[in-house]
């Protein structure tokens, strides 16, 4: 079985652990420098440091047709991203942490198994999650689709993308709350918009 695991702390370690001595191919990526060597040095798998939240990353990885892509991030906004190119990429099965209880509609939607509060747990759910994914479809062309995709997008700074999404969230449900929150903070200047500010529930 070939598995990706994006975020090497002590759950993706877990997560490692298992799978190699399973003796399944293993790919991690972490945007921390010193986690990724430490993980090289411990595990017999392929290490990167880099963004995950990269298409070119992901592919480079082996994530187009894996057989599982895992994030244990304690960012959400990170793991939706990569769970949505994962999808993209035609990752077999998707699974991620979901830090705010908020969020998790969002990854289910997407057909991702998730685990709420990875902090109380040890990665050993997650490896046996990978035996019984709960995969459904995610409608892309839903509101929440658009206000998800504007806010992703907010956070990587591509901020015409992200108001031409909010756009399309509020055009498809004019009263969607939550995207005209959003888009009335991108409408703010630099220095007056709210830095953290996104609304996705």
């Amino acid at each position: 079985m070939h598995i990706v695991i994006v975020g090497i702390g002590r759950t993706g370690r877990r997560i490692v652990e298992l799978a190699t001595r399973d003796q399944h191919e293993v790919v991690v990526i972490d945007h921390d420098a010193e986690r990724a060597a430490a993980a090289s040095q411990d595990f017999d798998c392929i290490v990167m440091h880099a963004d995950a939240t990269s298409s070119n990353i992901l592919e480079e990885a082996g994530t187009t047709g894996t057989d599982a892509l895992i994030t244990t991030t304690p960012d959400d906004a990170v793991n939706l991203m990569v769970m949505m190119l994962g999808r993209k990429l035609g990752a077999r099965q998707l699974l991620s942490s979901v830090s705010n209880p908020a969020h998790i509609r969002l990854f289910q939607e997407m057909g991702v198994h998730i685990v709420e509060s990875p902090h109380r747990l040890n990665g050993q759910y997650f490896y046996r999650a990978v035996q019984r994914p709960s995969i459904r479809d995610f409608d892309a062309t839903r509101p929440e689709a658009f206000n998800l995709m504007g806010v992703l997008m907010q956070l990587r700074g591509e901020l015409h993308e992200a108001r031409r999404y909010y756009e399309s969230a509020l055009a498809a449900r004019p009263s969607f709350e939550s995207a005209r929150r959003n888009q009335t903070n991108l409408a703010k200047s630099p220095a007056e918009r709210k830095l953290g500010e996104y609304h996705i529930e």
